[in-house]
């Protein structure tokens, strides 16, 4: 309902903004009272609708409350993450972020020989370069 509240709104004040008078065709002019009366009519249709839909109407307000609750955890979850630098969460639940552990020292005979073929390939260069 808010979304059609809001393009109501929006295409009353588009409507009032002046335009050039070249760029109208006058066969498609509307009066402001002519565009009020269309605008509450359409504003009563839709007030109708739950009455002539209501599967309709049941199944908006469950995606409307699943996508706010969504919305919710979400918001809660990036406001627990930021506020706790990625430690777990106030509700318990995994940690946000996992932790990188540091590099693994390696013993002596790993850090040897560990180039692959390709990093022992040498550099393109184009002819005559140097």
């Amino acid at each position: 309902m808010t979304l059609i509240r809001t393009a109501f709104w929006l295409s009353l004040v588009l409507f009032f903004l002046p335009i050039g008078h070249n760029a109208v065709d006058p066969e498609t002019q509307v009066s402001p009272g002519e565009a009020f009366s269309a605008a509450r009519a359409a504003v009563q249709d839709f007030a109708g609708f739950c009455d002539r839909n209501p599967d309709a109407c049941t199944t908006g307000r469950h995606a409307v409350s699943y996508l706010g609750d969504k919305a919710e955890y979400s918001a809660r979850m990036i406001y627990d993450y930021l506020s706790n630098d990625g430690a777990e969460n106030s509700a318990g639940d995994a940690p946000m972020a996992q932790t990188v552990e540091g590099p693994k020292e390696a013993t002596p005979a790993e850090a040897q020989n560990t180039l692959t073929p390709s990093d022992l390939e040498p550099v393109w260069r184009a002819p005559g370069s140097v």
